[in-house]
C-alpha cells in the first residue's frame, strides 16, 4: 500500500488492529485516572515509532522537532496527517459519545492580609481558572476504534 507498511512490517490490517490496541490503552488509562486526553500524548502512544526516530530510513524524525508550542501543535510537526488523524479520532469519540468536550471554569477565594494599623485587614480576591477540556466518560470497544482507524484524509484538504 505504502512505503511505510513495507518499512514496518504489517499489513494494512495488522496496523489497524496495532493502532487500535494503542489507542484503547491510552483511553483506558485516561479514563481510570480520570484525566483529560492530552493531543500529544495520545500522538506519542499511537505513533511510537515516528517518535522514536524511525519515521522513514531517509530521514529519521526527532521528538524535539514538533513539540507543542505554547499547547499547540505547530504546523509542520509532526505530518498533517497524524495531526489529521487525531483530529478524526477526537472527532469520532464526540460524536459517537465516549467524549465531552467543553469548559471547565473554576473560582476560588484566596485571602490577602495586608498589615495596616491599627490591627491587620483581610481581602478576598477571587482566582478564576478557565479551562477546555476533552474528557471520556465511557470507553470504546476495540472493534469500534479498529472502525475509526480506518480512515483516509480528504485528498482535497
Amino acid at each position: 500500500m505504502s512505503w511505510w507498511l513495507e518499512y514496518y512490517g504489517k499489513t494494512y490490517d495488522e496496523w489497524v488492529g496495532e493502532k487500535a490496541n494503542r489507542i484503547y490503552k491510552y483511553l483506558e488509562h485516561v479514563y481510570f485516572q480520570e484525566r483529560t486526553i492530552d493531543p500529544q500524548e495520545l500522538i506519542e502512544h499511537i505513533y511510537l515509532e515516528r517518535i522514536k526516530g524511525i519515521g522513514s530510513p531517509d530521514y529519521p524524525v526527532r521528538k524535539y522537532l514538533w513539540k507543542p508550542v505554547k499547547g499547540r501543535l505547530t504546523d509542520f510537526k509532526p505530518s498533517p496527517f497524524i495531526k489529521s488523524f487525531v483530529a478524526h479520532l477526537i472527532g469520532q469519540l464526540k460524536a459517537r459519545g465516549y467524549l465531552l468536550s467543553g469548559y471547565v471554569v473554576e473560582i476560588a477565594e484566596t485571602m490577602r492580609v495586608t498589615d495596616e494599623a491599627p490591627a491587620p485587614r483581610g481581602e478576598y480576591m477571587p482566582r478564576i481558572t478557565i479551562e477546555w477540556i476533552d474528557k471520556l466518560i465511557a470507553l470504546p470497544t476495540k472493534e469500534e476504534l479498529m472502525e475509526i482507524c480506518r480512515w483516509e484524509p480528504d485528498p482535497e484538504r
